[in-house]
């Protein structure tokens, strides 16, 4: 009878593990080196941009540095292609507080959405909220303006 219990609980956890969906792991849609945000609002972002993502098919990111040395737009350029690999969807905005610098890298279908006028037009909403030191509202608009193209 144990025997029997036994293998009927070893087919349960069998089964279990075999029906069980995949849940792959996303990557860090925040990336703050800068501490300019709180957990919270890091937290809201990422959900903001995991709805996104799933209406661009593609990815959106955010990374702040306080260290960077190269062209901001070499810098959003490399850390978008790790990110995501060459010619894949997707987009980053950069908040370079040591060059006190903004800027927005796209790849994939994204350059279609974000053109060079709905990048300026995105621009200048981050900029408001950067000028009110304000980069969670930055953040959010470069979200949120992104999705409405």
């Amino acid at each position: 009878m144990n025997v029997k219990k036994t293998l009927v609980s070893l087919l349960f956890i069998f089964s279990f593990l075999l029906f069980t969906p995949a849940v792959f792991a996303q990557g860090v849609t925040v990336t703050d080196d800068a501490g300019l945000f709180t957990a919270e609002e890091i937290a809201e972002l990422t959900d903001l941009a995991t709805d996104i993502n799933q209406t661009i098919k593609g990815e959106v990111f955010i990374v702040t540095t306080t260290d960077n040395t190269q062209d901001p737009e070499t810098f959003a350029d490399d850390f978008l292609r790790e990110q995501i690999g060459n010619d894949n969807n997707g987009s980053v905005l950069l908040l370079d507080m040591a060059q006190r610098e903004i800027y927005i890298s796209t790849s994939g279908n994204m350059i279609d959405y974000l053109t060079d006028s709905r990048i300026e037009q995105i621009l200048d909403s981050v900029y408001e909220g950067m000028t009110e030191e304000n980069y969670a509202k930055a953040a959010r608009s470069y979200l949120t303006m992104s999705q409405s193209f």
